[in-house]
């Protein structure tokens, strides 16, 4: 993969590594998304039953580098290019409209996901999850340039939610882009 400017992913393996160490205290450059809470709005990851399953292909392990000056491979890339809205599962919460998304990769350490084309309306949250609640990635409510990267949660599990006030519901729309299942 060829980058021509500096964006997250060059940053995800800094990201991976540090998330071994301290998971809850893993967070995006600030020049990819900006994070702040919404007054009234919801903390995300309801861990209810109303979502939609993503069953992606199992992780493999990283093929071997043949030398040590061969970039370290850190995730296995499962490109889905899918709008969300076709693969997840919307439900009502107190005045928010949830889209919500169980990911899953067996075999994986961490996952995370990149929304593209991304069109939300001032108020809408993304959060990322793992499985079992006590990860928490957000709330993000910023895409620039129309992308969202998260960062990581630990895991072969994630739950992928964005809260829209409901009135604004219509005006949502983003594509799954890929979703990044992490080695190490």
């Amino acid at each position: 993969m060829r980058l021509n400017r500096l964006s997250p992913v060059v940053l995800l393996p800094i990201l991976i590594s540090l998330a071994a160490c301290h998971p809850q205290s893993v967070q995006a450059p600030a020049s990819s998304l900006t994070v702040s809470s919404v007054a009234g709005a919801p903390q995300g990851c309801a861990n209810d039953n109303f979502s939609a399953s993503l069953q992606l292909p199992r992780t493999d392990s990283p093929p071997p580098r043949r030398d040590k000056s061969e970039p370290l491979e850190f995730a296995q890339v499962h490109t889905v290019n899918r709008p969300l809205q076709e693969v997840a599962v919307w439900t009502q919460r107190d005045g928010w409209s949830v889209l919500a998304l169980q990911i899953e990769s067996a075999n994986a350490r961490s996952i995370a996901v990149r929304l593209r084309d991304v069109k939300w309306p001032a108020s809408t949250q993304a959060w990322l999850c793992s499985a079992d609640g006590k990860t928490h990635q957000g709330p993000f409510n910023d895409a620039p340039d129309g992308e969202l990267w998260t960062p990581i949660v630990p895991g072969s599990q994630a739950r992928l939610e964005v809260w829209v006030p409901t009135a604004s519901k219509g005006q949502f729309t983003a594509l799954l882009a890929d979703v990044y299942a992490g080695y190490r």
